[in-house]
């Protein structure tokens, strides 16, 4: 099992604030932090909140929580051109929820 930190702070609600700088993983967004919540109508769903916008990390997000795609602030690998991986930051999204 691989623990991953970058926790700054956590809201009243169990939000977690993650930093770029702090992140023990691959970053795959384009802001240098973000809010990881959990859903609230799916245990499995987690997401970002980026500007007050909420982003789903995963499908179920999508599906269970009506969250819109992370598109918008998922960044592009300069090597290949594909979207960074989000699995560092999904599970450690599933582990902070898992949590509360």
């Amino acid at each position: 099992m691989v623990l991953l930190l970058g926790l700054v702070a956590c809201g009243s609600n169990g939000d977690a604030t993650v930093e770029r700088t702090s992140f023990n993983g691959e970053w795959p967004l384009t802001v240098d932090s973000a809010i990881v919540t959990c859903g609230s109508k799916n245990k499995q769903s987690v997401g970002v909140i980026v500007n007050g916008t909420t982003y789903a990390l995963n499908g179920t997000a999508r599906t269970s929580e009506n969250w819109p795609a992370l598109d918008p602030v998922w960044a592009p690998n300069p090597a290949t051109g594909a979207s960074v991986s989000v699995g560092d930051l999904i599970e450690y999204a599933h582990q902070h929820c898992a949590s509360k």
